[in-house]
């Protein structure tokens, strides 16, 4: 192959170029690959910091109903959280 590519000039840019032309490939694949993982951890915060929202949203509108004289049975058949939910959130 050195041979090759050491005679013929033009085969030696068309060669040169094909590597050229993987690497760049290469690297935009990598780039894109690394976007892909930055939106899927972003995703994964977003859903975390919902859930986490909604614990402690539901977490107060226990304690308010407590407060108001609810029992837990009437609490899980209003808010639809089992009573293991409302017993833990106490």
């Amino acid at each position: 192959m050195t041979q090759l590519l050491a005679g013929n000039p033009e085969v030696q840019a068309a060669y040169t170029d094909a590597e050229k032309r993987d690497l760049e490939w290469r690297h935009r694949r990598f780039l894109e690959d690394q976007q892909i993982y930055r939106d899927a951890a972003r995703d994964e915060g977003i859903a975390i910091g919902r859930a986490e929202g909604r614990a402690e949203a539901d977490a107060e509108i226990v304690r308010n109903m407590k407060n108001a004289g609810f029992d837990n049975a009437m609490i899980a058949e209003l808010t639809g959280l089992s009573l293991a939910e409302i017993e833990r959130l106490n």
